[in-house]
């Protein structure tokens, strides 16, 4: 167990090693040139491998140096997965803990030279050597081995839009040779290397694999300016549409517990209206509340708001924030069925900081820890929360509550579940439109067979309307109806329909 007394000393330790950094960040920044410098006055940047976030990549340091002429980037390093012996704390279980020493996706360090030479080291150690001078008559070898050899070269400086502000771009290219001087097409043969004169390094690829994973990366947020994808808030992530549809399941489960530990709910929202404020969203929601083996339900017109200013996270998202405590943290492009959306997900690691050995060690969770993993996805808010304790009863207990459905820019994703008629969703529908609707409802059969009536139910299942139709098409004034969910249901010689009904 670590002591009370070493936990303030991390904690203080680790204070004053940020004051020093951001000392030590501010003094390089006013001792060196802003001439086409990679890492001018912004030092927290988001790249990613495509401008649709495949997968991205911080670029944070965690301190940068002046000796003489010469400038040393000591960006932040990630952990590697293999035990040391801290020589400093004490952790729960003894003094064994992670190492901060993995380099990141730009390597170890980077040294920008009295010459204004940098030199970038990969995970194995070799030196990559850059000089961006704007000089097309020459080209320059900045890694080269027994097999392979990259050459950059400079094409030309334009002046161009970066962060909503024309400055000047000087863009080069990569050539990728063979040892007999041949070209080879690989990711990074012609790749554009870009950098703007007042924000810095804007292309550039993974340094830490090179060159046995070749991966070019664009600027896709910054920080200082605010630029791009850089934060994440709860506006951002609550971002729905007139007519867009989540449905959760939250499951409690306790051994031994009382029924009020133990139960699976579903709650739906059907946003019916949306506006918006200067720092914040609201939507007029229709939420709809049932329980597992229940025949009852419960349906409320509500308000929901989300604010601009209620960031979750930031630039940078990997990092470890100042409290200490490690989540494994990651963001990127996921499909959900045909729709492709960004994620930001957290998963609890249980370590502390130990900054005089610069690594991670496990702490005193007074218990079995939880096994927590949170998943957030933009535009439709929390998509998944589940933890559990593995502990004899009665004290064990599992807990989720995530999406099981969404419809969102009419794309759908998951099945709906709802009391009384969960089999609507594979059963053909009419052409129904506007849906959502406030005055009026057209109805056709797709087919052009005969509709003799349309039933109109609540989502309880409870008939609140039969229409007498014998056409082909109809159209019925809904103006009546409460703003809601409904469902309709019409029946032919040759087909059943079944679909839902929105109300404004």
């Amino acid at each position: 167990m670590l002591p009370l007394e070493s936990v303030k000393l991390t904690i203080i330790i680790s204070v004053m090693r940020n004051f020093i950094i951001s000392t030590l960040l501010l003094f390089s920044v006013y001792s060196f040139s802003q001439d086409y410098q990679l890492f001018p006055n912004q030092y927290e940047k988001l790249f990613s491998i495509t401008n649709t976030m495949e997968s991205s990549f911080d670029l944070s340091f965690d301190s940068v140096i002046s000796i003489s002429d010469t400038v040393y980037y000591y960006n932040y390093k990630e952990i590697f997965d293999e035990y040391i012996i801290s020589d400093s704390c004490i952790f729960w279980g003894g003094n064994y803990c992670y190492q901060q020493d993995k380099p990141s996706w730009i390597g170890s360090k980077i040294i920008m030279t009295e010459n204004d030479q940098y030199l970038f080291f990969n995970a194995i150690g070799d030196t990559l050597r850059f000089n961006f001078q704007a000089n097309s008559n020459t080209s320059q070898v900045f890694y080269e081995d027994e097999t392979q050899s990259f050459q950059l070269e400079y094409l030309m400086s334009v002046y161009e839009f970066v962060v909503g502000e024309i400055d000047s771009i000087r863009i080069y290219k990569i050539i990728h040779y063979d040892n007999e001087g041949n070209i080879i097409n690989s990711e990074l043969n012609e790749n554009p290397i870009q950098i703007s004169k007042t924000y810095g390094l804007k292309n550039f690829f993974k340094v830490d694999q090179f060159p046995n994973q070749l991966q070019p990366l664009n600027l896709i947020g910054m920080s200082i300016p605010y630029f791009g994808f850089n934060h994440i808030n709860q506006a951002m992530l609550h971002d729905h549409e007139i007519g867009d549809e989540i449905q959760y399941e939250e499951m409690r489960h306790r051994q031994e517990g009382s029924p009020d530990e133990n139960y699976t709910k579903y709650t739906k929202y059907v946003f019916l209206n949306r506006w918006d404020a200067n720092d914040s969203v609201h939507y007029l929601s229709q939420q709809t509340i049932h329980y597992k083996d229940s025949i009852s339900q419960q349906i409320d017109t509500i308000i929901m708001s989300y604010s601009y200013m209620d960031t979750l996270a930031k630039i940078p998202f990997q990092k470890p924030n100042q409290s200490n405590y490690l989540f494994n943290k990651s963001i990127n492009r996921q499909y959900f069925g045909e729709l492709q959306l960004i994620t930001y997900s957290l998963k609890d690691q249980y370590l502390v900081y130990c900054a005089e050995d610069n690594c991670w060690g496990p702490y005193d969770t007074n218990g079995p820890p939880r096994d927590l993993e949170i998943d957030y996805v933009i535009g439709l808010g929390l998509f998944n929360k589940s933890y559990h304790v593995s502990q004899p009863p009665p004290e064990g207990y599992y807990y989720h509550n995530r999406i099981i459905y969404f419809k969102k820019w009419d794309f759908i994703y998951g099945d709906d579940v709802i009391l009384g008629f969960k089999d609507y969703s594979v059963s053909t529908q009419l052409e129904v439109f506007p849906n959502p609707a406030k005055q009026r409802i057209f109805f056709k059969n797709p087919n052009q067979e005969i509709l003799s009536e349309i039933s109109i139910f609540d989502l309880s299942g409870k008939l609140i309307h039969t229409l007498t139709v014998n056409y082909k098409e109809y159209t019925w004034d809904c103006s009546q109806l409460e703003p809601g969910v409904y469902i309709y249901q019409s029946k032919t010689n040759g087909d059943s329909y079944r679909g839902k009904l929105i109300i404004q």
